[in-house]
């Protein structure tokens, strides 16, 4: 699956499975997609969670984490 969202012009690359927080340096997938090599390395080695990075390498992606429907709301106002 990795692949595909790469293909399809995002930035995924993986986190350990089952933490949470920044575990691991993915800054720079902000800026560079992995190639399918890197992907291969990261995801080939039992299980991980999978992350995409927004911003230019994403083709500007942005996120937005609303914690309540009202904050949802506003997010798009």
């Amino acid at each position: 699956m990795a692949i595909q969202y790469r293909d399809a012009g995002l930035s995924v690359f993986s986190r350990p499975w089952g933490k949470k927080g920044n575990t691991t340096p993915w800054k720079h997938w902000q800026l560079e997609r992995p190639s399918r090599a890197d992907l291969r390395d990261m995801f080939g080695n039992g299980p991980v969670n999978t992350a995409l990075a927004f911003g230019p390498a994403s083709g500007n992606l942005v996120g937005l984490d609303c914690d309540t429907p009202q904050r949802y709301a506003e997010g798009l106002a």
